[in-house]
C-alpha cells in the first residue's frame, strides 16, 4: 500500500505543476429573434510556469464571439471572431510534450447548408 500511495502522490505533484491553477469559462448567448442569434465565450487561464519542461505561459483572457442568421430552415450565415480580446497570446498545450502555441486573432465568415 505504501508504494501505491507514494506513486499516486508523485503523479499528482507531476500533473499539478503542469496545468494552470485557475481556469474560468463564461458563456453568453442571446436570441434576438428565431433567426438572429449571438453567442460569446470568455475564457481566463492562469499563468503556467514549469522549469522542468521549459514552459512559461502568461495568464490570458480570450473572447470568442459569433453572430448567426438563418436565411432559411436549411441555410445559415455566421460571422465568427476568435481571440477578440488580444491580437496574440500564448497558450499551453499537452503537459507531456510541453507544447506552446501562439494564438492570433481570427475572423471567419461561414455559410452552412443542412440537407
Amino acid at each position: 500500500m505504501a508504494l501505491h500511495s507514494s506513486l499516486a502522490n508523485d503523479y499528482s505533484h507531476f500533473v499539478e505543476n503542469r496545468v494552470p491553477q485557475n481556469l474560468l469559462n463564461f458563456r453568453f448567448y442571446y436570441n434576438f429573434t428565431n433567426d438572429l442569434r449571438w453567442d460569446s465565450n470568455l475564457y481566463y487561464s492562469d499563468n503556467l510556469s514549469d522549469k522542468l519542461f521549459g514552459v512559461d505561459v502568461d495568464a490570458y483572457i480570450k473572447l470568442d464571439s459569433k453572430v448567426s442568421y438563418s436565411l432559411t430552415d436549411e441555410i445559415e450565415v455566421s460571422l465568427m471572431g476568435k481571440n477578440l480580446s488580444d491580437s496574440r497570446h500564448r497558450e499551453w498545450g499537452s503537459a507531456l510534450y510541453s507544447m506552446q502555441r501562439e494564438i492570433g486573432r481570427t475572423m471567419l465568415l461561414k455559410l452552412t447548408y443542412d440537407f
